[in-house]
């Protein structure tokens, strides 16, 4: 996995959340969101960074959240709202 790959690259840096914009993501199925609950299972432990997804399409909020991937990598409408569940 590139994407995979490239969030958790952005994770180990520390940076205080990793923040994807999947707006312009094509997946392919439901289960392909789960590259994201595979990224945040490498970074859970260290450095233990949270992943947060942003789309402001409500359909594919509900497809990541039924799919299970925002338990582990919640996904807000726009990215105001996903920072400031990061000062959350």
């Amino acid at each position: 996995g590139g994407l995979r790959d490239r969030v958790i690259k952005a994770a180990l840096d520390e940076p205080k959340a990793v923040i994807v914009d999947v707006n312009r993501l094509t997946v392919s199925s439901q289960s392909a969101w789960s590259v994201f609950t595979s990224a945040r299972w490498h970074v859970s432990i260290w450095p233990d960074i949270p992943i947060l997804l942003v789309s402001s399409n409500f359909h594919d909020r509900w497809t990541i959240a039924r799919s299970g991937v925002a338990r582990y990598a919640p996904v807000y409408p726009d990215c105001d709202a996903a920072l400031r569940a990061v000062d959350d």
